[in-house]
């Protein structure tokens, strides 16, 4: 009687334990597998796969890569005809496709992705690339991806001078970038942690070795008509307060904040998605980098650019800087690079600064050299 009890509790277990399983198989999305202890139930991938770098690498060429192994499918891109909202959302986009992926080829891995288009990208346009991703789970993610016409011939620029905060009237806040190799600005952005949704994107003009270019933060009520984007060769157009007639002067059309008292800027390839710049500094000792401040410092320390740059102590430090003074931020080897990479010799993709490259100037100098 026993051992009767014993199969019939068994055979209720059984049965149980199947009626659970085929609730599950219809409730959740579930796979499983034999062990040597049964049958292990595995839950499904549910989670779409994630879009982690991309770049433009040639006219028709682009990179994607992504967290986990993909297939791509309805890729389109469109001619990109306005601008990029804070949130980051895309619109005024052309109806019909400017080019469409002619061969997608698939690293070993799965993960990254070289696209082949149709047609050939332009200099000085921007695009959207739109479409959708799945990975081996059958999870799927659309996408779209703003990107600038492959640019055959950058410029190279570093920082030069920086002025943050200036209170008297029409004195800009400004960043100096210095041109060291000729060429075409288009692909090059600014980002500021004081303001990281309104990065500067550089128009596609081209520039000459040697030139200072001074991208003033604000453009105030009565500046409209003198502050002016100088875009081809003659830089005497913008006649605004602190304009220069050898400099070239380019204008952001806002007036909320441009640099802080403490931050951290770079100046990016968004097409090949590679830094080319950085500068960090505090107005406070001992301070911790906010969060934002962080994250842009943690990007110029592994891109190489700032030797422990997630530590504010090793930012240049602005003490000296009254909140009320004009005076600036200047780089001191401007001369030192442009002498140890002349036009005619490749200059390599990093550059290290730190803060002894750089000095409070007794008066600011957009367009002109450094004090």
């Amino acid at each position: 009687m026993k051992k009767v009890f014993k199969n019939d509790y068994a055979k209720s277990l059984l049965i149980s334990g199947i009626l659970c399983f085929i609730v599950l198989m219809i409730v959740s999305p579930i796979s499983c597998r034999l062990t040597e202890e049964g049958i292990e139930i595995i839950p499904a991938d549910t989670n779409a796969p994630s879009i982690l770098s991309f770049s433009v690498t040639g006219e028709r060429l682009l990179n994607l890569s992504c967290s986990e192994k993909i297939v791509l499918d309805q890729l389109t891109v469109r001619e990109f005809q306005g601008e990029s909202s804070d949130e980051g959302d895309l619109f005024l986009l052309e109806e019909e496709p400017y080019a469409y992926a002619d061969c997608i080829t698939y690293s070993e891995n799965m993960m990254d992705a070289e696209i082949y288009l149709s047609e050939s990208t332009r200099v000085g346009k921007e695009y959207v690339l739109s479409g959708i991703v799945y990975d081996r789970s059958g999870n799927s993610l659309e996408f779209s991806q703003q990107f600038s016409g492959f640019n055959a011939n950058p410029a190279r620029l570093v920082l030069s001078e920086v002025r943050y905060n200036s209170s008297k009237p029409k004195k800009t806040e400004f960043v100096e970038f210095y041109v060291l190799k000729s060429g075409n600005l288009s692909g090059l952005e600014f980002v500021s942690a004081a303001n990281p949704k309104r990065k500067y994107v550089f128009p596609a003009i081209e520039v000459k070795r040697g030139e200072y270019i001074a991208l003033h933060g604000q453009v105030y009520d009565g500046m409209e008509y003198n502050a002016i984007d100088e875009l081809e060769n003659d830089l005497t157009l913008s006649t605004a307060t602190e304009s220069c007639d050898t400099g070239r002067e380019l204008w952001r059309k806002f007036t909320d904040k441009f640099v802080s008292k403490t931050d951290v800027i770079l100046l990016r390839d968004s097409c090949k998605n590679k830094i080319m710049d950085a500068l960090l500094w505090t107005s406070v000792e001992g301070s911790e980098w906010s969060k934002n401040l962080k994250e842009l410092a943690e990007e110029v320390q592994i891109a190489g650019f700032w030797e422990n740059a997630l530590s504010p102590e090793n930012a240049f430090r602005t003490e000296t800087i009254k909140s009320s003074a004009v005076k600036s931020l200047a780089r001191q080897n401007i001369l030192l690079l442009a002498e140890k990479y002349p036009e005619s010799e490749e200059i390599p993709d990093v550059i290290p600064a730190n803060a002894c490259d750089w000095a409070v100037a007794s008066s600011a100098t957009p367009g002109y050299k450094n004090k």
